[in-house]
């Protein structure tokens, strides 16, 4: 059978979809959904994951005009993300599904250091601004630190305390190579930024670490379906633990110094083992 614009509805009933699935497929049929941003709307005025409804979308799209077998349809898998089209939808996609299973969450917990997934905005400005989450980093410290001023901080000034901002979706540049970044900022200048500069004089300030991910390594989603979306926030998830990690050394190399009540002018020695 070969139909002319019009999406059968008794097989979109053979399929083996969820009941709100089909309705769905139906309101795109019944209002000639074109764009990402009606199955934006649609997807929040039926309470469904947007990715759930961009997959729906693609499939609609594909089977609308054409001959359908026996067997019915399957949902399409074969789409570009990252397209011009797609990637400020992929990136609402991304970051609808990070707030609901990760903000507020603990993705990082080891010697004393914490990272919790943050959003600073809402997922709309998000979106509009094309920011990524952020994992909001804690170590407590106990001691004091007297900086290269002459002050000296205790309590709470110096804890330390930073954010890892990294991509969450590759970024062109002007020869269009693609490219996904981080940086692993302070936010504790008067003690941990003023160490790095004057006692570790490692070159830095505010600046943890920062560097480039490898995009083959981190890959990109292969379509909107849930094991996709969810594969890839996972593994953007373990790169933020990796960069905290990689970067735990220095950060207990400063808790060490104000812990031991070294003097502005000398190095810890804890944890190299000398006396």
């Amino acid at each position: 059978m070969k139909f002319n614009n019009i999406l059968s509805e008794a097989l979109i009933d053979d399929l083996k979809i969820r009941k709100i699935e089909k309705v769905v497929l139906k309101k795109y049929n019944d209002e000639n959904v074109s764009s990402s941003e009606e199955v934006y709307e649609i997807s929040k005025e039926y309470g469904m994951p947007l990715h759930v409804g961009m997959s729906l979308y693609y499939t609609y799209l594909k089977y609308k005009d054409f001959l359908f077998s026996d067997q019915g349809i399957d949902i399409v898998k074969e789409y570009d993300v990252y397209s011009e089209e797609n990637k400020k939808m992929t990136l609402r996609v991304l970051l609808e599904y990070i707030n609901k299973n990760y903000v507020g969450k603990t993705n990082y917990n080891s010697d004393g250091i914490t990272g919790i997934v943050e959003f600073w905005e809402s997922v709309d400005v998000m979106v509009d601004e094309g920011m990524s989450p952020s994992v909001y980093v804690s170590m407590p410290v106990n001691g004091e630190y007297t900086d290269s001023d002459g002050r000296t901080f205790s309590g709470h000034d110096v804890n330390f305390g930073g954010s890892v901002n990294c991509n969450i979706m590759p970024w062109a540049t002007n020869d269009g190579k693609q490219r996904m970044g981080y940086d692993f900022i302070s936010f504790s200048e008067e003690t941990f930024a003023d160490w790095q500069e004057n006692v570790k004089k490692n070159g830095n300030y505010d600046i943890v670490t920062s560097g480039h991910l490898n995009i083959n390594t981190i890959g990109k989603p292969k379509n909107y379906s849930e094991d996709e979306i969810k594969r890839y926030c996972d593994r953007w998830i373990m790169i933020q633990q990796r960069i905290i990690q990689k970067s735990a050394p220095l950060l207990l190399s400063y808790k060490d110094y104000v812990e031991e009540g070294d003097s502005f002018f000398t190095e810890s020695t804890k944890r190299s083992g000398k006396k």
